[in-house]
């Protein structure tokens, strides 16, 4: 695989400071003041300033979805992918929400006007959308999460239900929440998604966190209970990361929390007054971890 050199990670942290209004590590350590940024926006070719994604790929391209179109940076200019009524093979919407890369090296870009897949031979996009005559389409053309599992499954996530795509056949198997079903997923506005390293399919809503149960087809949610200080801290679930140790991290809304395997319980992290140890906000939108195991929170 290709590596980026530092400075265009440093590129790419700008980026995510530009979107998330990231402050520091707020978890386990404290800020080292090490790198400078440099800014890209408009004039040095970025389609659109609002990044709402970002991505490396197996090549060490960087992937910019922005607002007004997808990007591509090889690390020192910009190739610009933009939706084209009058081509087919272009990508079907200019806000690209998600962007996916499967360990096959498939790139799947997530839309408010369905799924594509990018051909690099060719530099175009292969379309999946919701049709009312095809009951085996995309259910909703606003997606906003796309995961593979590990045995090829792609799932993706959109505003009004959860698809299981088949990559072979190109069908899409769908999930919705049931009112009558207690093992349905808890919500059909999905948000996020994460296939952990032991397989695990975690898909987050704005109802709760659920994990899929691939024995049945079912789903198992947690949710937040305002008598449990152990259950997580919010239904709305942002976004998710496993860290070295293997521990799952949620961020909602309403507060960053621990996952606890063991008890199926949650350790909350929420912002504390006027503590400054505390999180700056309780509304999380990134986690990730930096080489001395530190975990990194961006807040909005």
């Amino acid at each position: 695989m290709a590596k980026l050199d530092i400075m265009l990670w440093c590129r790419i942290l700008f980026f995510l400071v530009a979107y998330l209004g990231f402050s520091g590590p707020v978890v386990f350590g404290q800020i080292e003041p090490t790198f400078r940024f440099a800014r890209y926006g408009i004039e040095e070719g970025l389609s659109q300033v609002t990044a709402l994604c970002l991505m490396e790929d197996d090549a060490g391209y960087v992937w910019i979805g922005t607002q007004d179109g997808l990007n591509r940076f090889d690390g020192y200019s910009f190739k610009i992918f933009k939706h084209n009524p009058d081509d087919d093979s272009s990508v079907s919407a200019n806000r690209i929400n998600t962007i996916f890369q499967d360990d096959d090296g498939e790139i799947w870009i997530g839309t408010t006007a369905g799924l594509n897949q990018f051909d690099p031979r060719k530099e175009s996009f292969t379309r999946f959308g919701h049709n009312d005559s095809n009951r085996n389409s995309l259910t909703d053309d606003n997606v906003t999460a796309i995961v593979k599992d590990n045995s090829g499954t792609l799932w993706v996530g959109t505003d009004n239900g959860l698809n299981a795509f088949d990559i072979k056949t190109q069908r899409f198997k769908h999930y919705h929440h049931d009112l009558a079903d207690s093992m349905s997923i808890s919500s059909s506005r999905i948000l996020s998604g994460l296939v952990d390293n032991q397989g695990t399919l975690w898909v987050g809503t704005d109802q709760g966190l659920n994990l899929y149960n691939p024995s049945d087809d079912s789903f198992t949610a947690f949710q937040n209970d305002p008598n449990d200080t152990t259950s997580i801290s919010g239904d709305e679930i942002i976004t998710m990361f496993q860290d070295n140790e293997e521990r799952l991290w949620v961020g909602t809304s309403s507060g960053l929390n621990l996952f606890v395997e063991e008890t199926k319980t949650f350790r909350r992290y929420l912002v504390e007054g006027k503590d400054p140890t505390s999180l700056s906000s309780g509304d999380i939108r990134a986690i990730g971890q930096d080489h001395k195991n530190r975990i990194w929170v961006g807040t909005r």
